[in-house]
């Protein structure tokens, strides 16, 4: 019987192809994941700057505004802007934690690193969403004459939200579903509290147009609001 050394024929070979182990691996999602990260921490870092141009202005609209209720919009001015500034604090604490972790990369860091990122997003989750919530949570309770009610399904959405981040913090590991349900939760709070207040403004709008004329400045506040909405 012939092979095909025999023949002359020489054997095809296969393409080398070099082995991916377990932490090569690991290194190409951390690398992906801190990359994600760091840019995320960049676009807090530049949005920020504009929120505290914007809170400095708010500052002094209010300041030179002499009629009632200026001290709680004051007050809940500051209480958003240190809201703010510990989230981004604590984002680019973890974005530097992250670069240092990475030059010691090889040494055992590799699940350090993983875990920082699922803290930092379960962090950012938490805090951001009850950062952007409450205060539209306080505009609909607001507009709705400081009524308590309609805010209540608003608000259990808003302790789920922060509720799954905090676990999400708490248990690094495979949370991804779980980082998933928290922003469709998150969502779902903006667009019921948005539709809560777009609602009662239109409902007010309508039931004082009989009395109001189309070209009255509070039925053009009405629209602009609506506008906005």
């Amino acid at each position: 019987m012939n092979t095909g050394w025999q023949s002359g024929h020489t054997p095809a070979r296969r393409p080398f192809r070099p082995a991916m182990n377990s932490t090569s691996m690991d290194l190409s999602i951390n690398w992906a994941g801190v990359n994600i990260f760091w840019t995320q921490a960049a676009i807090s870092l530049v949005l920020y700057g504009l929120y505290i141009a914007l809170f400095l202005l708010s500052l002094y609209a209010l300041s030179r505004r002499r009629t009632t209720g200026t001290r709680p919009l004051v007050m809940a001015s500051y209480v958003m802007a240190v809201m703010g500034t510990t989230q981004i604090a604590l984002t680019v604490a973890i974005a530097v934690e992250n670069l240092n972790l990475l030059q010691g990369i090889g040494e055992g860091n590799e699940g350090r690193i993983t875990s920082m990122i699922h803290v930092g997003r379960g962090l950012n989750i938490a805090e951001g969403v009850t950062f952007v919530v409450n205060k539209w949570m306080y505009r609909c309770y607001v507009v709705w004459s400081c009524q308590m009610k309609p805010i209540i399904l608003p608000a259990l959405l808003l302790v789920l939200t922060a509720g799954i981040g905090c676990y999400i913090t708490a248990i690094p590991k495979g949370t991804i579903a779980y980082e998933h349900a928290a922003y469709i939760l998150a969502a779902a709070t903006n667009l019921c509290l948005t539709a809560l207040t777009a609602g009662r403004i239109f409902w007010v709008r309508r039931a004082t147009s009989v009395i109001l004329r189309p070209d009255s400045s509070t039925s053009r506040r009405y629209r602009i609001a609506l506008g906005v909405m």
